[in-house]
């Protein structure tokens, strides 16, 4: 049992780890935004990607391996997680609501690219 609760804990470390590197890719893509660099975007959505596709492993794993273990590693870790997810929604939002004002601003130039976007 201590193999699989040292595992567990192991694969929940390594979520909790992407999902604040998801969070700082974020935050960069925000900082990105702010700045009018739309086309940088693209550089940062293969480093997202990857990291998507590890986390959804890792979290295939994890379920497997709570049903084997005590839920004590789960619980102790579960609510950082959380938060982690519910900090990176709040940047996603505000990502959103920035690309949002990029778009409106492109469309209502005569050439649809913004000033402050052009390279």
């Amino acid at each position: 049992m201590e193999g699989i609760s040292g595992h567990l804990r192991e694969v929940l470390d390594q979520e909790l780890a992407l999902h604040r590197e998801l969070l700082a890719i974020a935050r960069l893509r925000h900082m990105v935004l702010r700045q009018g660099r739309v086309a940088a975007l693209y550089a940062l959505q293969a480093a997202e990607a990857a990291r998507v596709t590890k986390l959804r492993r890792l979290e295939a794993v994890r379920k497997q391996l709570a049903d084997a273990a005590d839920g004590q590693e789960l619980a102790a870790i579960s609510p950082r997680i959380a938060e982690t997810i519910r900090r990176l929604g709040a940047v996603e939002r505000a990502n959103r609501s920035l690309l949002a004002r990029h778009v409106v601003r492109a469309r209502h130039l005569a050439d649809g690219v913004a000033g402050w976007a052009a390279p």
